[in-house]
């Protein structure tokens, strides 16, 4: 029996296994990574560095020094604006604690007023003056008084005439900036705040 003549030709078993091998289930191809362009990245930064240091020893260690200083300021601008982003809320808490003080008539929180300038509070001392002016505005129906209401709130109150709107809410924006805001708030600061909050018949 001659085996020869009986085996398939070459032709024929090429085909065949390319038909298998082109199958789907034979693709071998590895899926994209889509973080293989930072891997390469980060992996020359590394040789550029390695390089350098052997080259130029002066030149690596300033390099070092300006990317540590490049991401310490990275990571403050981050902390800032995380900051930014979270400082409503905490304003926002701290302005409840302003109508969370006891309220008494106009003239007990003017006496308050002064007590606080005495003791050199000087946020405090405003924030008894407003509610002082806020108090004597109610009992003349200029404003509506509540003690949930904000600061910010009475500059909007339907009731308060254009005209003593833009005192007023300059009144709350100082309130604002030295009370929530942390900026220093002087004797003269709460001179010139006393001043405004009488202007305005309170």
């Amino acid at each position: 029996m001659n085996l020869e003549s009986q085996a398939p030709p070459p032709d024929s078993l090429r085909a065949v296994l390319r038909a298998v091998f082109d199958a789907p289930e034979y693709q071998w191809d590895q899926p994209p990574d889509p973080l293989a362009f930072l891997r390469d990245l980060w992996d020359r930064l590394l040789l550029w560095l390695t390089e350098l240091e052997a080259a130029h020893p002066i030149g690596y260690v300033v390099v070092l020094i300006m990317m540590t200083a490049l991401l310490a300021g990275l990571l403050i601008h981050l902390t800032s604006l995380a900051w930014r982003a979270l400082r409503p809320r905490l304003e926002t808490g701290r302005q409840d604690a302003v109508t969370a003080v006891e309220i008494r008539d106009a003239n007990w929180h003017l006496e308050q007023a002064r007590r606080q300038v005495a003791r050199k509070r000087y946020a405090d001392a405003m924030a008894h003056r407003f509610l002082a002016l806020v108090l004597r505005l109610d009992a003349r129906a200029i404003v509506v008084f509540h003690p949930s209401k904000t600061p910010a709130e009475y500059v909007r109150d339907p009731e308060l005439n254009e005209a003593m709107r833009g005192p007023l809410s300059e009144l709350v924006a100082t309130l604002y900036t030295h009370l929530f805001g942390g900026t220093r708030c002087e004797l003269s600061d709460v001179e010139r705040f006393d001043r405004l909050a009488g202007e305005l018949g309170g």
